[in-house]
């Protein structure tokens, strides 16, 4: 089983690697218009709602004796927090949005393919561990 371990750690790896290089390149356009992209405020209306998820998720799991109700469950409850709050922030702020630049899009669609093959990969290692 060492080697769920270590392909969990290397998908953290590459998806750490995804996250900067998409961070650099919103603040190299951040700093050549002075505006966020679209979704910007929704993202982080669901950043700040996944943690209040978890968290009620977890109280809810130790209150019906069920630990992974907080795996299973806690992203959902953060999602159903957070997307009010990220459209609010964002009808707020529509005049500081600009739309994707080309290398967003770019970035989005890699992300895309990779959250696929991530999925794709789940898949198959479930049905080795669930059915070898």
């Amino acid at each position: 089983m060492p080697y769920i371990a270590i392909t969990v750690f290397i998908l953290i790896i590459v998806a750490g690697i995804f996250a900067f290089y998409a961070q650099k390149i919103k603040k190299k356009e951040f700093e050549k218009t002075g505006k966020h992209p679209e979704g910007h405020y929704l993202g982080q209306g669901i950043a700040y709602g996944l943690p209040f998820g978890f968290l009620l998720a977890f109280f809810i799991g130790i209150y019906f004796d069920n630990p992974s109700f907080m795996a299973i469950f806690g992203p959902i409850l953060g999602m159903g927090f957070g997307l009010p709050i990220g459209s609010y922030l964002e009808k707020k702020h529509s005049s500081e949005l600009r739309p994707l630049s080309p290398a967003e899009l770019k970035m989005k669609k890699n992300l895309v393919i990779f959250t696929g093959l991530l999925v794709a990969l789940g898949f198959i290692v479930f049905a080795l561990v669930a059915f070898l």
